[in-house]
């Protein structure tokens, strides 16, 4: 009886793990929604997602250079799409390393609620 319990606990265990996993990159929602939210996220929303200290430098760091490399573009008059799309992903992505897991699930499903709302 007691294994049994043991190999109940396990398969729960590996349950929610699978469940928990990460998304990939665009799985969750229309991409447009996150690359509007690399920039628009504010630092009481980072906060609210539970970002550590460190994490929150990080992520206001990654919106910093997101915003300096799209003024760039601008300016450089490179304003086509697939450019703005690719920049964009790449901040995006370094926003994923940058959480945890459950903490980017959250941040694209505040992002898909925050775009359905404005």
């Amino acid at each position: 009886m007691r294994t049994l319990s043991i190999a109940f606990a396990i398969a729960l265990v590996g349950l929610g793990n699978a469940q928990a996993q990460e998304p990939t990159k665009g799985s969750s929602m229309n991409s447009t929604h996150a690359d509007h939210c690399v920039m628009a996220t504010t630092e009481a929303d980072w906060t609210a997602l539970g970002l550590s200290a460190e994490q929150q430098s990080k992520v206001m760091g990654i919106q910093t250079k997101c915003k300096t490399d799209c003024a760039a573009m601008d300016a450089s008059g490179a304003k086509e799409p697939a450019m703005s799309q690719a920049l964009m992903e790449k901040h995006q992505e370094q926003i994923r390393t940058a959480l945890t897991p459950e903490q980017y699930k959250q941040w694209l499903t505040w992002c898909g609620d925050r775009s359905r709302k404005g």
